[in-house]
């Protein structure tokens, strides 16, 4: 038997040892919450509580799923088969609809959308609404809107627009979904939910097959997703769910900091265990952090205690400046001196409330040859180039409408609006093309096609032969990726690509984009085999989650830009929290939840390791005028024996500091032609 507990604090034990009934586990940040729950996970399966086929580990992201899993395997020996389940929300209802597509009234092979498919089957409905606003509308907030009252969020249309239009298109919008034979995200939790409340039978094979349930990152949970967990957890209750409420940060696309707060009151005789040990940051951080976040009244009471006590530690700084330029000047000035002592870059933060005040930053740092990697930019499964070869590879092995209509005409082969608008007129005056989700792709790939003009004829033959070859490339060739590649250059997508960018660097990039797509499919099909079915599997997961194609020696040596919510699971040295004013953080137009703001502002604190420095300007440009900017609350919230404080101009230049500029300077200058020190 393995000894699972050896290595951790008495908190950490009492989580990983409890067997039955409901457990709260308040992870602080920093406290080893992944540490528990491997080691949790790990002892259930080593001590036969539950066999492999009866535990269920639910993550947010599958890169955390991955890593659980290995964590946990790797500590059984090669022999040992641990078949448990361990994957996003979104994996477990895609493996539930599988099993249960005829109860979700869906054709045996259907197929996912993902939120950009999604969009576009609002705008195209959007069409046949009559309202005066429709034009103006944002389709992601529509969205949004159409996902809440799926969701069972009731409130009065009144006067808002978007509700009343979401309210006339989510009816028409399930419709298009079965017509088309597909899923979307949001159908990924609700309709197994549906499913499990309505079906005795099928919740009971749940409820005997799952003796033991754990969730990660619990805080951010949706109304949805709890309620997929009510309905698969049995009366056992042996659900351990996992969480920090005061990192709760996602309230704006539907998290629900209830679900957290209320969990004791929901399942009667909770254990509640909290992991209060920090072995991150230093003590004069957390002293910070724990002042800032016992602002906000409704949440569990928890201290975190670093474990670094006997570390040398300096207080958190506070720098004002007199504008965003000066401000993002004066933070340059500090990565520098960092850098010139030797700190690694990527051990470098600069972490901002909105995207918008992050050019400031990066266009300084540029400025002075300093290295940056920006996240929050466009990931690698929602580009265009990306989107196109999923939707090839999905139309070789199992077509359906939706990657249909993106690649008929791409590379353009002249099949523009009168083909579409012929195909519906055809597919709506005929009953010849079979179940729902069938009828525009047999038109295209099966029909005989005599009333069509002879031009489209010709093309359409010549997309059906290139998606023909397309299958016989992947299945003949011995790397499935270098199929893709080898395919797509033969039927001038890549000369299309380079073409449309003018053959630039960013041209190029994003054939470079194709190349590590292929190399993942290659990676995908030598672990599963190269099959249909796996393709179209890896189709499916490339739109469920993305994926992480950096590995950690592949990073760039950059100082890391970012938003405080991109920020969140990640730890720096040395953090620069900028833009502390109020109407930015909290944010004036997006941060009507002041609890929900503050706890962005502890999230950006908790991120630091031993230096932490927040920033913020008096003055600032706003519409086109400089205008004066306060302080944010929090800032003023903060008693001054957590900070030290600089007056504005930001941190003054010690003595050895300005010895050492002047040093350079005037080595810079003796470097220059014609120059004669006297």
């Amino acid at each position: 038997m393995r000894n699972w507990v050896s290595h951790l604090n008495e908190n950490q034990k009492e989580a990983t040892l409890h067997n039955q009934g409901p457990l709260l586990i308040l992870a602080g940040a920093g406290s080893g919450k992944t540490t528990v729950l491997v080691a949790r996970a790990g002892r259930l399966l080593d001590e036969k509580v539950c066999a492999a086929g009866e535990l269920v580990v639910l993550t947010f992201t599958n890169k955390a799923a991955r890593e659980l899993k290995h964590r946990v395997t790797a500590r059984f020996s090669a022999k040992s088969k641990l078949n448990f389940f361990t994957g996003t929300f979104h994996s477990f209802g895609l493996d539930f609809l599988r099993k249960h597509w005829r109860q979700a009234g869906l054709p045996e092979r259907f197929g996912l959308i993902d939120s950009g498919d999604a969009k576009a089957i609002i705008k195209e409905l959007l069409r046949d609404i009559r309202h005066d606003e429709k034009d103006r509308f944002d389709l992601e907030r529509l969205g949004a809107e159409i996902s809440a009252i799926r969701e069972g969020h009731s409130r009065s249309v009144g006067e808002d627009p978007y509700l009343e239009v979401a309210t006339l298109l989510l009816p028409k919008y399930l419709k298009k979904l079965e017509t088309l034979g597909v899923v979307d995200f949001d159908g990924l939790i609700l309709t197994p939910t549906k499913i499990l409340t309505e079906n005795e039978s099928i919740r009971k094979t749940y409820h005997d097959k799952y003796q033991q349930i754990m969730v990660d990152e619990f805080q951010d949970t949706n109304l949805a997703q709890l309620n997929l967990i009510r309905q698969i957890c049995g009366s056992h209750n042996n659900l351990c769910v996992v969480g920090d409420d005061d990192q709760s940060i996602y309230g704006w696309r539907g998290a629900r900091i209830e679900n957290i707060l209320s969990f004791p009151t929901l399942y009667k005789g909770t254990k509640v265990v909290r992991l209060e040990k920090n072995y991150r940051s230093s003590g004069r951080i957390l002293d910070l952090a724990n002042h800032v976040i016992s602002k906000n009244e409704k949440r569990h009471g928890k201290v975190l205690q670093s474990t670094k006590q006997s570390e040398m530690q300096t207080r958190p700084e506070v720098l004002v400046f007199e504008d965003e330029f000066t401000e993002s000047e004066g933070i340059c000035r500090e990565i520098k001196k960092l850098l010139n002592q030797g700190v690694n870059p990527r051990e470098i933060a600069v972490l901002y409330r909105s995207n918008s005040q992050g050019g400031f930053f990066e266009a300084e740092l540029r400025k002075n040859m300093v290295n940056v990697e920006v996240t929050g930019g466009t990931a690698l499964m929602d580009r265009r180039e990306i989107k196109d070869a999923l939707a090839f590879l999905r139309t070789a092995v199992l077509p359906n409408e939706i990657s249909l209509r993106r690649i008929l005409n791409c590379p353009p082969r002249g099949i523009g609006d009168a083909f579409f608008d012929w195909a519906q007129n055809h597919m709506e005056g005929s009953n010849l093309f079979g179940p729902k989700g069938n009828s525009f792709v047999k038109l295209v790939l099966e029909s005989n096609l005599k009333e069509l003009s002879q031009h489209h004829k010709n093309e359409i033959k010549d997309f059906r032969e290139a998606i023909t070859s397309l299958e016989s490339f992947l299945f003949s060739s011995p790397s499935a990726g270098g199929a893709l590649l080898e395919w797509l250059i033969t039927i001038g997508y890549r000369n299309f690509l380079l073409e449309q960018y003018d053959h630039s660097p960013a041209a190029h990039q994003r054939w470079k984009n194709l190349e590590m797509l292929a190399s993942i499919l290659d990676r995908a099909i030598e672990s599963k085999g190269k099959t249909a079915q796996n393709i179209r599997r890896f189709v499916d997961l490339m739109l469920l989650d993305g994926v992480e194609f950096k590995e950690e020696d592949e990073l760039p040596a950059a100082i890391q830009l970012m938003t405080l919510h991109a920020c969140k699971g990640l730890e720096f040295d040395h953090v620069f929290l900028v833009g502390i004013e109020e109407d930015i953080l909290p944010h004036k137009r997006l941060g009507q939840d002041i609890a929900e703001e503050r706890r962005l502002f502890y999230v950006g604190i908790t991120r630091a390791r031993k230096h932490l420095v927040l920033s913020r300007s008096v003055s600032r440009r706003k519409y086109g005028k400089i205008a004066n900017s306060a302080a944010s609350r929090f800032l003023l919230e903060i008693e001054d024996k957590y900070v030290e404080s600089h007056p504005i101009g930001g941190k003054p230049m010690q003595e050895e500091e300005r010895k050492t500029a002047m040093s350079d300077l005037l080595a810079k200058l003796r470097s220059q032609p014609k120059f004669e020190l006297k």
